[in-house]
């Protein structure tokens, strides 16, 4: 994957944009980011930082959600295991 990263004014809603000249014929995908007057939103995200927070985005509500019983149990076997384990020497 080829990230490109273009930071520029919009003027018109025809845009010139030479750094994209050899990307033409090729399927690309174009994330536009405003500015809002914020200071945290005037960076620019570039593909990668876009992916990066959907995957993050996706990862935590993941583990937000609340182990099922057959998890539970697995939890449960993993913590008996593991004092077993410190109860018969007193160290690993």
């Amino acid at each position: 994957m080829q990230v490109l990263k273009i930071q520029k004014k919009i003027d018109s809603e025809i845009l010139y944009l030479p750094e994209f000249r050899e990307l033409i014929g090729k399927n690309v995908e174009i994330i536009i980011v405003a500015e809002t007057g914020k200071a945290s939103d005037t960076a620019f995200m570039s593909g990668t930082d876009y992916e990066n927070r959907h995957l993050l985005k996706n990862i935590n509500a993941a583990y937000n959600e609340m182990p099922d019983a057959e998890e539970q149990m697995i939890l449960r076997n993993m913590r008996h295991c593991h004092r077993r384990l410190i109860s018969e020497d007193g160290k690993w």
